[in-house]
């Protein structure tokens, strides 16, 4: 596939998104990105600004099944990711 034809099909998938998900064309865009180029996406915004619904619209503009992580998987991967922050040295005292 020419990479004028991975384009175009982009811009069809993000305007069927579009459809569902209003205003939010360059987070569509870099979630695109990252579908093709195979990688994951964290969504984070303030509750109910549709993060489920974008996920669910571009399951089914690829003829995707849509399969939500369960709450006890998701509490799992805060954890994890608090627990391996990088902390900054301790600052040394001067006397």
């Amino acid at each position: 596939m020419r990479p004028s034809d991975v384009a175009k099909l982009g811009a069809i998938v993000l305007d069927e998104v579009e459809k569902a998900i209003v205003g939010k064309r360059p987070v569509l865009e870099r979630v695109m990105l990252a579908i093709l180029c195979d990688g994951h996406v964290l969504i984070e915004d303030y509750p109910g600004l549709a993060k489920t619904l974008l996920a669910k619209s571009f399951a089914a503009a690829l003829g995707l099944e849509f399969r939500p992580p369960s709450r006890r998987h998701h509490g799992d991967v805060c954890v994890r990711s608090q627990s391996q922050r990088v902390r900054p040295p301790p600052r040394s005292r001067v006397h």
